[in-house]
């Protein structure tokens, strides 16, 4: 990893989360794009000039935001500033894709109310638009040593693909990945185990991974295991049926924004291809 995004809003939680972002390109030693979107007064037209000046000032803005709330253990962390105009979650994205970033990080919910929501319109909309990984932080969520990251799985192909992703990070963290599957209610238990087996059976040999079948309700379930084992941050893979739309939808969000405490790892399916080498998957989903 190479490049991390960190789009802030100045929200009372940034400097939360700009520490948090420093912290992970520390032990990535990754480069820090920290990034500002402003918009222009619908009535006003400013001259060119204005524009660069308004523009050079929102950048000082950016910077001694930075210097003023980045803790001194992080001073080694190569930074880079940006700042744009337009729709917050369209220059996110453009700049991702210009700057060949590799993780965006941003905060849950901004500046505007939570309300029953995990995730803000703009958090939500990068999610939907980025094919790079989104990494969404609770807000007033403090960096703690990142030793367990949990993999929540409804056994996809492209599922290999974001295991393997999160290999690399077990390596430079170092971590322990929990790759999880929390049966359904009307899901046959032993399926799932089977299902399981074949997922383990990719990485025999490597020891980065645990595997479970979880039973039980979905989210009192899911944030057991997170307390048992001190997960730091839980990965998924964003698919229309996925565990991510089990959480944001619907009353798990309301029950989700009140009880989730660590960061979402967001995958996106498009963004990995079917393993090039055989694999027996004959117990997967491909819905």
């Amino acid at each position: 990893m190479k490049n991390i995004l960190l789009p802030t809003d100045y929200a009372d939680h940034s400097p939360q989360l700009l520490n948090y972002a420093l912290a992970v390109a520390k032990k990535m030693d990754a480069k820090l794009v920290t990034m500002h979107v402003y918009g222009l007064p619908e009535d006003e037209y400013p001259t060119p000039k204005e524009k660069i000046e308004l523009a050079e000032y929102m950048l000082d803005v950016l910077k001694d935001f930075i210097n003023k709330n980045k803790e001194d253990q992080y001073n080694g962390v190569e930074l880079e500033y940006i700042v744009g105009v337009g729709l917050p979650e369209k220059e996110i994205v453009d700049v991702a894709l210009d700057e060949n970033i590799d993780l965006i990080m941003m905060g849950m919910t901004g500046k505007g109310k939570a309300g029953d929501n995990i995730f803000g319109r703009t958090s939500l909309a990068v999610i939907g638009k980025s094919d790079c990984p989104v990494l969404a932080i609770p807000a007033a969520y403090n960096y703690q040593a990142l030793e367990n990251i949990a993999y929540l799985t409804d056994f996809h192909f492209r599922d290999i693909g974001a295991m393997n992703r999160l290999r690399q990070w077990a390596t430079l963290l170092p971590a322990k990945v929990h790759c999880l599957h929390v049966s359904y209610p009307y899901e046959f238990s032993l399926d799932a185990e089977v299902n399981m087996g074949m997922l383990k059976d990719c990485y025999k040999g490597d020891q980065f991974a645990d595997f479970k079948v979880l039973e039980g309700d979905f989210i009192p379930r899911t944030n057991q295991y997170i307390e048992e084992q001190n997960i730091g941050i839980i990965a998924m893979l964003s698919r229309k049926r996925s565990f991510l739309r089990r959480i944001i939808e619907g009353s798990n969000a309301r029950k989700m924004a009140k009880r989730i405490r660590v960061p979402l790892l967001i995958f996106k399916e498009n963004a990995y291809k079917p393993v090039s080498y055989p694999i027996d998957f004959t117990g997967f989903s491909i819905a």
